[in-house]
């Protein structure tokens, strides 16, 4: 069995505003890059610079910012069927264009957290900082 918890975590507006502006910018330059260094710019770069601008054109409007982050945890019967649970895990994130990272020695947190009874790693993270 699979349980994929999604996380969302608003930025205060201060950050929301910086985070999409930043995003701009930086498409910005790409493109003044790929122009000095006579290269073509990709599809991708172009949709990617189109949507930070949309992205920024709608904060501006008052519309929230945030992060998402999915927690995935699976859970086999076997030790010997771990590393196919985990290829597939892995296999399915990458159709999905999803960019996943395995929890190494943190995993008792990351099952806590895909539970979804409103543990936050974020917060526990900065109260362990002292913050």
């Amino acid at each position: 069995p699979r349980r994929v918890t999604w996380l969302y975590q608003p930025y205060p507006a201060d950050q929301a505003a910086a985070k999409v502006e930043a995003e701009v910018t930086g498409g910005q330059i790409r493109r003044a890059w790929a122009t000095r260094t006579r290269r073509d710019e990709t599809q991708r770069e172009r949709d990617d610079r189109d949507r930070a601008v949309q992205s920024a054109r709608e904060e501006a409007e008052g519309a929230g910012v945030g992060r998402i982050t999915a927690y995935v945890t699976t859970t086999v019967q076997h030790d010997d069927d771990l590393d196919a649970a985990t290829a597939d895990v892995e296999q399915r994130g990458g159709q999905a264009k999803l960019r996943l990272r395995r929890l190494r020695g943190s995993q008792a947190a990351g099952f806590a957290a895909a539970l979804g009874i409103g543990i936050d790693p974020a917060e526990l993270l900065a109260h362990r900082r002292g913050r």
